[in-house]
């Protein structure tokens, strides 16, 4: 698919300007070479991570997709199940507002309306709107960490086996609507103290070769948060992925559109 419309001059210029933050050599560290190592770093790491893009969104204009009632819908608590007992489904950590079920989408967490799928809606919300309202708070899809299964497919398929190459098992996204957003956001994730920017993937970039992703184009950093409360966990060293991303791309990532990438991604063996 083409790309929605976009200054494509103001993007690069606007990224371009921070690759001298960018580590000179970003996997210049002891590597970790076991994958339960790996996942215990980005379990620990994933609420700080979560925390972190919640700041950057506040002030950029932001936005998560939340789970909404489809249309003449009413919303069940979606902590109750038929039998009275709670309900947990998926792999994930974060405040205990959240349930994790993966019913909005593959690989989310949030809290969404009990019932069939149909009776709700991914919606996409400023965070400067919601953070103040706890129950749309709690409707916030969260990035789950990555599955173990796909996982070991990476590290099959593309890695040779070398655990340290997995960079996205701790991850999150940030929508925008305006590319001066997104490069904004970038700006403010570049001076954040406890950050350091490993790479950045511009897919905004001409230059990118677009079949690669079928036409998806995005923003994707790999990036360390280094705290005192990272380096007592012992995870300052380990790198996330965050993707920073425009709406009309975000909403290509429907479930039919994430079933039609899978397809491509295993014909390449990727």
């Amino acid at each position: 698919p083409s790309s929605p419309s976009l200054d494509a001059r103001f993007m690069r210029s606007s990224v371009a300007g921070f690759f001298g933050r960018v580590s000179s050599n970003p996997l210049s560290v002891q590597q970790v070479v076991s994958l339960d190592q790996l996942y215990a770093q980005a379990a620990v790491l994933y609420p700080l991570l979560k925390s972190k893009v919640q700041q950057w969104a506040l002030h950029t204009n932001g936005m998560f997709p939340t789970a909404e009632p489809a249309s003449g819908a009413s919303i069940v608590h979606p902590l109750a199940s038929a039998s009275g007992r709670s309900v947990h489904m998926g792999t994930g950590f974060g405040d205990d507002t959240n349930t994790f079920l993966k019913r909005a989408q593959p690989g989310l967490s949030g809290t969404a309306p009990a019932g069939p799928a149909h009776a709700f809606h991914l919606k996409l919300v400023k965070w400067a709107d919601v953070v103040q309202d706890k129950e749309q708070r709690e409707r916030v899809q969260w990035p789950l960490l990555k599955g173990p299964q796909r996982a070991v497919e990476k590290l099959s398929r593309s890695y040779q086996g070398k655990v340290s190459r997995l960079l996205d098992i701790c991850r999150q996204s940030i929508i925008f609507e305006k590319p001066s957003e997104l490069a904004a956001c970038l700006r403010v994730i570049a001076n954040d103290p406890d950050v350091s920017i490993a790479r950045i993937t511009n897919r905004f970039d001409r230059e990118y070769n677009a079949r690669k992703s079928l036409g998806y184009r995005d923003l994707n950093l790999n990036l360390r948060i280094d705290t005192p409360e990272t380096r007592a966990l012992g995870a300052e060293l380990h790198l996330c992925e965050v993707q920073i991303l425009l709406r009309k791309f975000s909403d290509l990532k429907s479930s039919r559109g994430h079933k039609r990438y899978v397809a491509f991604r295993n014909a390449r063996g990727q």
